[in-house]
């Protein structure tokens, strides 16, 4: 749903440095030190969960199975 939605707006012309995403993954530690949030390169508890279209995109590029 995010990657439509963000497809959608850049389709409609809103640059992508202007989208903002939430992404959510189970956390343990919530400090960063166990990894268990980590997406890619980034670590969701210490990063923040919201981060820039920019950024998501590539980490969001990958399908799940």
């Amino acid at each position: 749903m995010i990657r439509a939605t963000a497809r959608d707006l850049l389709h409609r012309g809103l640059p992508a440095h202007r989208i903002r995403v939430s992404l959510e993954r189970n956390m343990r530690c919530a400090t960063g030190h166990c990894g268990h949030c980590q997406l890619g390169g980034v670590l969701l508890c210490r990063d923040g969960p919201v981060i820039g279209w920019e950024r998501a995109e590539s980490l969001l590029s990958v399908r799940e199975l």
